[in-house]
């Protein structure tokens, strides 16, 4: 129930459709590279699990899509990523590589992950998510500067893999 809760409160309102999956038109039934995304947000909602540790939530956006946070309202079309992760710090990453688990609130690891190539403000209920299923994300940081990669996998075995290097802007929804 918290998963669900967590799910439906992301800021990514372009809202994950009620529709099937179609993988197809996000990577051509094939594995892909999901590099691309110009910008990226760490949000942070304020909830810490039963064993202490932080939920944070890395969404990357590509140009084309403008996001106001926190107040979750936003424009344009283009390429979304995220991943609810687990670490140890309120407001940043841990340094290191976070693998899927489908337990909920493990140190290090990820639970949820999507992403879509055809992001819609315009029309939130028609973007086709695809899940991310298993695979790691590696977070390493410099100053303010992220390198991220990810090398994951869907339910039907394609592999997505990409990368995300810059700053990640904070945003802090913990009072919503």
């Amino acid at each position: 129930m918290e998963k669900l809760l967590l799910l439906l409160f992301i800021p990514l309102v372009f809202a994950c459709s009620n529709e099937s999956v179609d993988e197809g038109e996000n990577n051509n039934n094939d594995d892909q590279n999901t590099s691309g995304y110009t910008w990226g947000i760490i949000e942070d909602d304020g909830y810490v699990t039963n064993s202490g540790n932080y939920v944070l939530w890395l969404n990357l956006y590509s140009d084309g899509i403008e996001w106001d946070c926190p107040d979750g309202e936003g424009s344009g079309s283009g390429k979304i990523m995220y991943f609810e992760m687990f670490t140890s710090n309120s407001g940043i990453f841990d340094e290191g590589t976070y693998n899927y688990s489908s337990s909920f609130g493990e140190m290090g690891t990820w639970d949820l992950g999507e992403y879509t190539n055809n992001a819609s403000a315009a029309n939130p209920d028609d973007t086709n998510w695809v899940e991310l299923t298993s695979g790691t994300v590696t977070i390493a940081k410099d100053g303010s500067t992220y390198s991220i990669s990810w090398d994951c996998a869907t339910s039907s075995g394609f592999g997505v893999s990409g990368s995300y290097t810059g700053s990640l802007e904070y945003c802090d929804t913990s009072g919503d």
